[in-house]
């Protein structure tokens, strides 16, 4: 009995593939909503080994937002969010792309390259934009079939 009691905890401890235990818990809310920045990507399911993933962030507001190349993946288990971390040697231009008032800028996130095949599940890219110094998150989900 105690076999089987400690498989069970160690299932709602894993997500597909994912050791929640050792993943980072999301500071963003469970639903990110569609403000003043909108962010949707190219596909809404992909395959585990899918090579890059197109993203659009729109600005539909009148102010300018700015942001930073950095990826920021996330896996969805029950009603959280936890980060997916890049693998080990993995950088990114440390550039500032600004985003005019409703302006579109297409993004392209190597996937495989950054963070390895994925398991099935359902993830989402956060961007955090700012405007005059206030951070808004902007989120666009798609499924690893």
């Amino acid at each position: 009995m105690l076999c089987v009691l400690t498989l069970l905890c160690t299932s709602c401890e894993s997500v597909k593939g994912w050791d929640i235990g050792e993943l980072e818990r999301s500071e963003y809310a469970a639903v990110i909503p569609v403000t003043d920045i909108e962010m949707k990507t190219a596909a809404d399911t992909v395959d585990p080994d899918t090579e890059k993933m197109d993203v659009t962030i729109t600005n539909l507001s009148e102010t300018e937002y700015g942001y930073g190349y950095e990826p920021r993946l996330e896996v969805q288990y029950g009603d959280e969010w936890y980060v997916i971390p890049t693998l080990g040697d993995i950088s990114w231009i440390a550039l500032w792309v600004t985003l005019a008032p409703g302006a579109t800028n297409n993004e392209s996130f190597p996937l495989r390259e950054y963070y390895g095949t994925l398991p099935a599940g359902t993830y989402r890219f956060v961007k955090v934009l700012t405007a005059d110094g206030d951070p808004l998150p902007a989120a666009a989900e798609f499924t690893v079939k």
